[in-house]
Formats: structure tokens, sequence, C-alpha cells
């Protein structure tokens, strides 16, 4: 066989032999990627989540407790509702609106529920225990199960 001849069926040999390497490398590929494609859920929102509306019991005592989250009260379908905390170099204090329109709110000027209070983020399940305007107890719930799938604000047209 000639030089050329030989050179020739090499570099043939080679090309082919990457090109079924190439090949089987891209349809193991395809088949990782559909594999991966069938694990991925339909949608981009996923996990546990819980919307708690704002609510108030009255406890022993004459105590009351207001829960809800501030998801929840904002994705609320009344529009009426709302729940949350403000914290002063002093003091702070917690509010809320349940669906039928009632307000309750509450203070502090202890440290810890103070703290508590100042930690409250949009992923917070809050749990206030208040009497006769005083917060006797304060319980910040923070978690992804909370953060629902926010709704838009709603538009003001004049």
């Amino acid at each position: 066989m000639a030089p050329q001849d030989r050179l020739h069926r090499a570099r043939n040999f080679v090309t082919s032999d990457a090109a079924r390497h190439y090949n089987g490398m891209n349809k193991l590929n395809m088949s990782l990627f559909l594999a991966a494609a069938a694990l991925v859920p339909a949608t981009a929102i996923g996990g546990w989540k819980t919307s708690e509306e704002v609510s108030f019991t009255t406890l022993s005592n004459n105590q009351v407790r207001m829960t809800g989250s501030l998801i929840g009260a904002h994705n609320s379908a009344d529009n009426v509702q709302y729940i949350g905390c403000q914290n002063m170099a002093d003091f702070s204090y917690c509010w809320g609106r349940n669906a039928s329109g009632k307000t309750m709110q509450c203070s502090t000027s202890n440290r810890g529920m103070m703290d508590a209070m100042a930690s409250v983020n949009p992923a917070s399940y809050l749990k206030i225990t208040m009497q006769a305007g005083s917060c006797v107890g304060v319980e910040v719930n923070t978690s992804s199960r909370w953060m629902s799938l926010v709704k838009q604000p709603l538009l003001v047209q004049p």
C-alpha cells in the first residue's frame, strides 16, 4: 500500500472514530437532559405553602391572640386585612385587621419582644398575645412555607 493511501485510510479511521464518539456523547447528553427535564416540576413554584389570614382569638384572663402571615393578609380576597409590626428606639408595636374589619394593636418596651418584632419580614407568620393594649407574648415564625405567590398590588385609578 502506498504511503499516501495509508495516510488517507488513517485519517478516515480517526475521523469516523471521533464522529462515533461525538454522536455517542450527543445521545448520552440528550438522554441525561431529557431525564433531568422529566424530574423538574411543570411550574416554577414548589414546596409547602400555607397562607394564614388575620384572625383574633379570645383567650383566658382577657387576653387576645392575633395571628396571621404578612403574605396571607396581603393576598386575602377581601382587600381589608393587614398585619405587621413597627419598631422604635424604645418601644415597638404590632397591629392587625381581620376580614370583618376588627382591628387590634399592642405595644411593648420589653427588649426580647422588640427584637422578635424587629425580625418580621414578608416570610413571617405572627402570633401576638395582647392584654389591654400591651403585648404580653410575641412569636415570629419565618419560613419558606409562608412565602406563597404574592399577588400584585391594587392600582388605584383617579
